[in-house]
């Protein structure tokens, strides 16, 4: 990661019957690659992501995509997926999200088109995460709407404690002349039984107030490319975001 002047361990997810076939095959890359595929190296459990997409293939829903893990920076973690000052305690932490998306789009999207048969275009490229991979996911998509088309913020962090305006005051400065293309597609939730450090409410309120300037602003003449959810009951947790996995991939990449 020269951008960052760091390493990174990828978990690459191959559909079944790669390695027997000439297809090309769309990508999903997925922020805190440690927590997709291995319950052993997971933060609080697994998504089971190569389980779900067995499971989808095996139902005749895809022929297969593939899924590229990118294991956080541990400790880093925050500023590596924050584009703006992020406050947490007493502490501020730096904004290094342009770096890291200047790493997926500039080494490691040309690695993975270079090394597998991917379909490259940004209608068949997509990004995900949740929590601050959320925020990420949605940022590089607004960002770089030219090379990620479809995006998953599954419950985003925005958390105004610790953000204040600055994520909403960005949403309503992204022109929407440049974004959204014909063909992205964006997807945002939110449990409304998630407590992020007691902030449970406040995160709620902005993930809400997001939405509606996504919605209202962005998606205006194409809403059947945006999807947003409250999920009932649903918790900050990664047990939660494995069960709601196999419904929002589907949704992305149009598998319904």
């Amino acid at each position: 990661m020269p951008e960052l002047a760091s390493q990174r361990d990828l978990h690459v997810y191959l559909p079944p019957g790669y390695d027997s076939s000439a297809k090309s095959y769309p990508v999903l890359y997925m922020l805190d690659g440690q927590n997709l595929f291995n319950e052993l190296t997971a933060f609080s459990g697994e998504w089971q992501v190569d389980e779900t997409m067995e499971a989808l293939f095996q139902a005749g829903k895809t022929e297969g995509i593939i899924v590229v893990g990118i294991e956080n920076a541990g400790k880093n973690r925050r500023s590596e997926y924050s584009a703006w000052p992020v406050v947490f305690g007493e502490e501020t932490l730096p904004a290094n999200a342009s770096k890291f998306l200047k790493f997926l789009t500039e080494t490691l999207k040309p690695h993975i088109d270079a090394n597998y048969r991917t379909q490259s275009s940004p209608s068949r490229t997509g990004i995900a995460g949740s929590s601050m991979g959320g925020i990420m996911s949605l940022y590089a998509g607004l960002q770089r709407p030219d090379v990620f088309g479809i995006v998953g913020a599954i419950s985003p962090y925005m958390s105004r404690s610790a953000y204040g305006q600055q994520i909403e005051d960005y949403l309503k400065g992204v022109d929407p002349n440049l974004f959204p293309s014909a063909s992205s597609r964006i997807y945002m939730d939110i449990g409304d039984a998630e407590i992020v450090q007691n902030e449970n409410t406040e995160v709620l309120a902005s993930v809400v107030s997001a939405h509606a300037i996504i919605e209202n602003s962005l998606f205006p003449g194409n809403p059947a490319n945006y999807r947003f959810e409250v999920i009932p009951d649903a918790i900050h947790k990664e047990s939660a975001w494995r069960a709601r996995f196999p419904d929002i991939v589907s949704w992305l990449y149009e598998l319904e």
